[in-house]
This record gives C-alpha cells, sequence and structure tokens, in this order.
C-alpha cells in the first residue's frame, strides 16, 4: 500500500509543480509588489447584474468570465528587476510565448507576448513585460491566463490601465 501511495505522489508532483507559477518567488519579496487576482474574484465580478451603455465596462465583464487569473508583479530596486526580467524569459520559454508587438519610446519598452490558439482572435495567455527608464527605474510584468478575446482588449487596458499599446494588439502583427 506504502508503494501504491508513493508511486501515485510520484506520479502527481509533475502535474502539482507545474501549476505553479515561476513568480511565485516574488509574492513575498520586499522589493517586489505583487497583485494577483484568482478566477473566484473575476467570476464574482462577471456575474455583477449590472445593466450600462459602458461598451468597455460590458466588454470587461464578458473577458472576465473567462480569465483563469491575472498576475502583476512590479518592482522599481535594480536587482530585483534583473530577476523579474530573467524570471520573465524562463517563462516566455516555458509557455513558448510568442511575441507580438514591441513598442519603444524613450522612457520605456513595452514588450507584449502570447500563447496562440487555433483561433486567431483569441489567446490562452497575454503577457507583458513593461521596462521603464524613467527616474522610477520600474519594470512591471503582466500574466494574463484563460481565454482572452484580442478584439476586447481595449477594456482590459482601460480597467486594468494597462500600456496603450496593447489595445492596439491583433495577432499576426509585430
Amino acid at each position: 500500500m506504502k508503494k501504491l501511495v508513493l508511486l501515485l505522489s510520484l506520479m502527481a508532483l509533475p502535474i502539482l509543480t507545474n501549476a505553479q507559477s515561476v513568480f511565485n518567488k516574488f509574492e513575498n519579496s520586499k522589493d517586489v509588489g505583487s497583485v494577483t487576482v484568482s478566477k473566484g474574484l473575476l467570476n464574482l465580478a462577471a456575474h455583477i447584474d449590472i445593466e450600462t451603455d459602458d461598451e468597455d465596462l460590458n466588454d470587461f465583464l464578458d473577458i472576465a468570465k473567462n480569465i483563469e487569473g491575472i498576475e502583476v508583479y512590479m518592482t522599481h530596486k535594480p536587482d530585483a528587476a534583473t530577476d523579474l526580467k530573467r524570471t520573465a524569459e524562463v517563462h516566455l520559454k516555458k509557455r513558448r510565448l510568442q511575441e507580438l508587438m514591441k513598442v519603444k519610446d524613450k522612457d520605456a519598452t513595452v514588450n507584449i507576448y502570447v500563447k496562440s490558439t487555433n483561433n486567431d482572435e483569441v489567446v490562452k495567455e497575454l503577457f507583458l513585460l513593461v521596462d521603464s527608464k524613467d527616474v522610477k527605474r520600474e519594470t512591471v510584468v503582466v500574466s494574463i491566463t484563460g481565454k482572452i478575446e484580442l478584439s476586447k482588449v481595449g477594456a482590459l487596458v482601460n480597467k486594468f490601465n494597462l500600456p496603450e499599446e496593447v489595445k492596439h494588439a491583433q495577432k499576426g502583427r509585430r
């Protein structure tokens, strides 16, 4: 019986470790701020019965039904920023995300990546890496997972104050 329990535990280990985010190490860091929004909270928001003429709010509520989670990590500390960017690179490689768009201006670089589906209008993950070179030198990582319709991403931009460039993201553009 002990062998069976041990065997089942070993078989389940890859599943359990795969469910862990590579960014979990930052959740208790004093140098990295984090916000994690669970599917439960998003489902609650999606099921609030609101009648409104606000198209962005309606799009957001529609998107929220299909989002599994949102993770945001931010820092202005140079060492933590380096670690956050390295961890983002590991995540990009592990999840096989493709670069959708890169926007550079004098103060910041915004990289937008997606995990594709068979449908060109829907992605499994929308991932942003923002590296600011202004006075604050802030680095931000945003990961939104679920069924995300690119045509409704503008609602996410408006509700979560994401970079404006994300609003114009379309699969196949770079």
